[in-house]
């Protein structure tokens, strides 16, 4: 379910905090799905 995927991080951005949060973020939505 592509609406269940959370937001790809720009590639243009540095690795950060946002990084850490979008693997939380992929781990919840696959328990999800």
């Amino acid at each position: 379910k592509e609406a269940l995927q959370p937001p790809r991080a720009p590639e243009n951005g540095p690795p950060g905090p946002a990084a850490c949060h979008l693997s939380h973020g992929e781990r919840f939505y696959r328990r999800a799905d």
